[in-house]
């Protein structure tokens, strides 16, 4: 049964241009280290990361939302998985929201295009 369904779409120049930041930017506060090494190690890194961010709303819409006390962004993980398709992994507080919510499975697509990166994220019991 699905429980809940999230889209959204960045503008990866947006997130050039927070990469490009001295002080780091997102990179530094919303991405797992494995995230930046998924990302940093594609021909175009900043549409890799526009993508995970977007997955990152997605997931967060689905669920119907979560407040900042509720989960770190770092909580939600979008990695490459084994066979190349990337995947969502909940930790901590946003793991524990998806259970008690009865999401047993997650199911993600990600458009990654030269000026936009979309994510659809699919939630089932």
């Amino acid at each position: 049964m699905i429980l809940g369904v999230g889209i959204d779409t960045l503008e990866t120049d947006r997130m050039r241009r927070e990469l490009a930041k001295e002080d780091g930017g997102l990179r530094d506060t919303v991405f797992t280290a494995g995230e930046v090494s998924d990302c940093e190690r594609t021909a175009h890194p900043a549409a890799h990361f526009a993508a995970r961010f977007a997955a990152k709303e997605a997931v967060i819409k689905a669920l119907g939302g979560i407040r900042e006390q509720d989960a770190a962004w770092r909580d939600l993980e979008v990695r490459d998985g084994p066979d190349g398709l990337p995947r969502v992994l909940l930790h901590g507080s946003a793991g524990r929201l998806a259970e008690d919510r009865g999401v047993r499975r997650i199911r993600l697509s990600l458009a990654i295009g030269e000026d936009l990166a979309t994510a659809l994220v699919v939630l089932e019991s």
